[in-house]
């Protein structure tokens, strides 16, 4: 029987070397849980301290505290993208009482996170709960549970197994919760305890443990071209159909806001992010790793819309096609814009967390460079004149250039003013005023009723409407091509229309605010996901519109 530790930011901080002089045989590590107050995910704040112990010497397992407040794939997908470049041995789906609703769709919904979890990660998964439990809120709705590994919590002389399971029919047992815990090197708890486990021998030695940290060795690519390399040249070539190609017929490709699967779908997805996020496009790759079936590709891109710093994608592989691909990255802005601060005091961080480590602070009227945005936009990665780097709340952040906008702006410029900020949730969450935006739109429900439905058009609309203008009713961004009448020169707050090539239809569409020699400035919707003042390239410029009727204030 193995011996070892599970632990959390429950524990606090850890002596290193009293916890390297006595390793236990296996650490599990909190990674993460959905916070009650925000019903988001939410990183264990001592999961970056715990996550690296021991790395190499003990097995070291993962958890994820599983809730009823989000659906799986929600939190399926930021556990896999938060714990993939960790290299734990096992995961954990976390089944317990607090903070939950335990009804039917939380059961079912642990067991889809447990075969996605265990499908992409290519690791074995457990399931952790207790006796009654197990009975009475997760086997009663599934008998797929008795099928799932699991660590039981019972602390008895022998572990007290649900009724419908073997009595031997674990593979781990938290017998203890007050274990002294500087024995490990943990501060512990506020009684300065921690949570003891057993781990059968059978468990353990399934995974080929080493005696001492291996020298690493690196692993050859196949000699045949990699698959990140032939991704990436298919990206080039913009065409979605080619990227396709390298996936299976029922490939899933995930995103931290969707779920899709086929070639088809997969395709259309692609078509979209040629011609509405990325136009015109330039790829590249910055790394990969990985053998066997599984991949980890990182990358950047350059385009009209934005640029990608952070493209980071883990690949599954089967016979040489992708079965799997979850991609995450973050589009900023093509030319990094200046920010004033408008707080007397604003704190930067070292993630983009209310729980990070503040590394410094910011002032009233502070002007910082934008680096970065969060994937839920809510922070900016910042750069001031004196080198501090970090992330701070965008609600205290606004651009120079347009804290103030002229107070004889036409009406629908100034309703446009008053929604900056306005962004999609992430997610499969919708916001709310989006949708009210695309109500605006001819829009049939089933695209209305989604934020990620492109919506530049619909703000457009919306903001006419709402200044009492008639619009064109249409969520097509080139509808706009025909509307009011035609300006030879611009002027500030007219609608300005862009195509977005290769594509003979798509486009974009948003309201004139000034240029420079190579980008207009538009103030628009659907722009990196929020309503903000953008450049775009003067390249894919079609027009500037006015209404044909209008009324000096």
């Amino acid at each position: 029987m193995k011996h070892g530790i599970d632990i959390s930011k429950f524990q606090r901080n850890v002596d290193k070397d009293v916890l390297s002089n006595n390793a236990p045989d296996f650490i599990i590590t909190r990674s993460s849980y959905v916070a009650s107050a925000t019903k988001t995910f939410t990183v264990d704040p001592r999961f970056e301290q715990n996550a690296p112990l021991l790395k190499g010497v003990a097995l070291r397992g993962v958890y994820h505290y599983y809730s009823s407040e989000k659906d799986w794939q929600y939190q399926a997908d930021h556990f896999i993208n938060l714990i993939k470049d960790h290299h734990f041995d096992f995961f954990v789906v976390d089944m317990e009482g607090a903070n939950n609703n335990p009804d039917r769709a939380y059961a079912l919904g642990a067991v889809s996170f447990f075969k996605k979890a265990k499908q992409v990660l290519g690791i074995p998964g457990l399931i952790y709960t207790a006796k009654y439990y197990y009975q009475d809120h997760l086997r009663k709705h599934t008998t797929e549970y008795d099928n799932l590994p699991l660590w039981i919590a019972s602390p008895q002389a022998t572990p007290s197994m649900p009724v419908s399971r073997d009595p031997n029919d674990w593979e781990i047992w938290q017998y203890s919760a007050s274990g002294d815990a500087s024995k490990w090197g943990f501060e512990g708890n506020d009684a300065g305890h921690i949570d003891l486990n057993r781990m059968k021998d059978a468990f353990y030695e399934s995974f080929d443990m080493p005696t001492a940290t291996p020298t690493p060795v690196p692993t050859p690519l196949p000699t045949s071209e990699p698959i990140a390399e032939q991704y990436i040249q298919a990206l080039n070539s913009h065409s979605p159909g080619q990227v396709a190609e390298l996936y299976t017929p029922n490939a899933v490709h995930i995103t931290p806001k969707r779920t899709i699967q086929g070639k088809t779908n997969i395709s259309n997805w692609y078509l979209l992010f040629f011609n509405q996020l990325l136009p015109n496009a330039t790829f590249q790759l910055t790394g990969y790793s990985g053998t066997g079936s599984s991949r980890h590709v990182t990358w950047t891109a350059q385009s009209s819309n934005g640029k990608i710093k952070n493209g980071n994608d883990t690949i599954g592989m089967i016979k040489d096609k992708i079965a799997y691909h979850f991609s995450h990255f973050t589009i900023t802005d093509a030319v990094e814009p200046e920010y004033k601060v408008t707080a007397q005091s604003l704190n930067v961080r070292a993630e983009a967390s209310s729980n990070g480590n503040v590394i410094g602070s910011l002032h009233k009227d502070d002007v910082v460079t934008l680096l970065e945005k969060s994937e839920d936009l809510y922070w900016f990665k910042i750069e001031t004149s004196w080198d501090l780097v970090g992330w701070a709340s965008h609600k205290f952040l606004v651009p120079v250039q347009d804290s103030e906008p002229p107070t004889n702006d036409p009406p629908w410029l100034k309703i446009a003013h008053q929604e900056r900020g306005v962004k999609e949730f992430a997610g499969s969450a919708d916001n709310p005023r989006i949708v009210e935006y695309h109500k605006s739109t001819n829009l049939s429900p089933s695209y209305a009723n989604e934020d990620e439905t492109p919506w530049c058009s619909s703000f457009v609309n919306w903001c006419m409407e709402k200044s009492n203008y008639e619009g064109t009713d249409s969520a097509w961004a080139r509808s706009w091509l025909t509307w009011g009448k035609k300006l030879a020169t611009p002027r500030r707050g007219c609608v300005v229309v862009f195509e977005r090539p290769p594509s003979p239809t798509s486009g974009h569409v948003g309201f004139y605010i000034d240029e420079t020699a190579s980008h207009i400035r538009v103030l628009g919707g659907n722009q990196s996901n929020e309503v903000n003042i953008s450049p775009q390239s003067k390249a894919n410029f079609l027009c500037y519109r006015w209404p044909g009727v209008y009324h000096e204030e």
